[in-house]
């Protein structure tokens, strides 16, 4: 087989070769795989549906699809699905398949790497809002044009007393240079009396302040 010669002349590739989707399958659940070589024999739909398959069996060795010919449609299709190469197997000959299979690995790399930072940013994100929601001190964020644009539950809680939701209402304090001071939050002929502290942030990409 032309593909495990040229691997095996590079010397730094050992492959396993399978008859079937189903020998995949077992192989990808027995071992680890840098890549994936899938060289398709039938239609585009079944090429697309044994990829999709691919992918959901094994999501992390690169797949480099090795086609008779180089089909536009198939080609963006399988990059969309997460293929990282495809190379025309009438080029096998003229092509330095190991250094591509070195790239494509190093590419779904940075791919894997790139999807656990997300996952990981999402989990610190979701743990953060969940510790503003839960705090008992009410937090707002006001910007630049003194409306505000985020409160959480203590703060909705404090400030209830004006009759209406404080998201998107003008906030009623200017700001302070001191960044502390003591406000008189007012209902009727009453009045309490609250800590207030603050501090600059940027909120979306413009300059709001955290109280």
């Amino acid at each position: 087989h032309l593909v495990d010669e040229m691997l095996s002349q590079d010397g730094r590739f050992r492959a396993t070769s399978v008859r079937d989707l189903g020998q995949a399958r077992r192989a990808l659940g027995e071992r680890t795989f840098d890549a994936v070589l899938y060289r398709p024999e039938g239609t585009r739909r079944e090429a697309i549906r044994v990829l999709h398959e691919l992918r959901s069996i094994g999501p992390h060795p690169a797949i480099i699809l090795i086609a008779k010919r180089l089909d536009a449609d198939l080609h963006d299709q399988a990059l969309r699905m997460g293929a990282q190469d495809i190379i025309s197997s009438q080029r096998l000959g003229r092509e330095a398949l190991g250094a591509r299979v070195r790239n494509a690995v190093s590419r779904n790399h940075y791919r894997l790497a790139h999807e656990r930072f997300v996952r990981d940013l999402q989990t610190r994100e979701a743990s953060q809002r969940e510790v503003v929601r839960r705090s008992t001190d009410g937090m707002l964020i006001v910007d630049a044009a003194e409306t505000v644009v985020f409160s959480n539950p203590a703060a909705d809680r404090m400030f209830e007393r004006f009759g209406t939701p404080l998201l998107g209402q003008r906030f009623p304090y200017p700001p302070s240079t001191s960044g502390h001071r003591e406000i008189q939050i007012r209902e009727g002929s009453s009045h309490w009396v609250a800590e207030m502290s603050e501090v600059p942030i940027d909120w979306n990409g413009a300059q709001a302040r955290l109280i």
